[in-house]
């Protein structure tokens, strides 16, 4: 039967090798396009261009359009299924607005929709945050499984649990971009256009998840032992009181 030093440390090797994998988790979500898909099932014809969009989808950085380009002398006929046997399609991708605009140009162009622009840099921060403070308390989990000293495992608890909170505020500002661009087009989309979330939001849902889940792991595990409670010598030594000041010369 293993210890109980044995067990603590096997447990926080598993929570530390979780918070690994939903480091890679976040990271697929971060830089793919596909955390909100809108789908045309008829297709929409733009006239300015005479291309026919089928989709987009949207991440953090980039929006997506899929589009269906006519063959020369070819009369489109409303139909997804038969246009896409009949029809070239092509995927173009751009970003989503994240640079700041003077107030000259919000004049000559009151079109700009700032209020996307904040949602797209808020998201784009929180992204980026969530990914430091990720690699921040994967370092210090890695470490503190090797060392006895409780406060290394509440330091590891801490950042855990911050990088899952800056998980879900990253997911919650895309979540009201995408619905805020969703109430603007609504007068631009027919009313069988159908609106799913893809995978990368759920990418980001799992590693908040386990980040979360990891912080509540170290934080039982990072609780002070005193007395008979102390397993070790060597917890003893490294949870000892340290006094601070000043070294007293002969």
């Amino acid at each position: 039967m293993a210890s109980p030093l044995q067990a603590e440390r096997t447990a926080l090797l598993i929570t530390t090798g979780a918070c690994g994998l939903a480091f890679v988790f976040m990271v697929i979500a971060v830089a793919t396009p596909f955390w909100a898909v809108v789908e045309f099932p008829g297709g929409v014809k733009r006239n300015n261009t005479g291309l026919v969009e089928l989709r987009w989808h949207r991440g953090i950085w980039t929006l997506c359009s899929v589009t269906l380009k006519p063959r020369p002398n070819e009369f489109y006929s409303g139909a997804t299924t038969g246009a896409m046997n009949s029809e070239e399609n092509t995927s173009l991708c751009k970003s989503v607005g994240l640079r700041h605009h003077s107030t000259e140009e919000l004049m000559q162009n009151p079109a700009i929709d700032t209020t996307s622009i904040d949602y797209n840099r808020s998201a784009a921060a929180f992204g980026i945050m969530t990914l430091a403070l990720m690699v921040l308390g994967l370092a210090f989990s890695c470490y503190s499984i090797r060392r006895y000293r409780y406060m290394f495992k509440r330091l590891s608890g801490f950042l855990n649990v911050m990088a899952g909170a800056c998980a879900v505020v990253c997911i919650q500002v895309l979540v009201t971009a995408v619905y805020h661009k969703k109430n603007i087009w609504s007068v631009r989309y027919p009313a069988d256009t159908e609106f799913i979330w893809g995978y990368s939001i759920y990418l980001a849902w799992i590693a908040f998840a386990i980040y979360a889940a990891a912080g509540i792991v170290f934080f039982v595990f990072s609780r002070k032992r005193k007395g008979d409670s102390t397993r070790t010598d060597e917890e003893v030594e490294e949870n000892a009181p340290v006094i601070l000041g000043r070294a007293v010369l002969g």
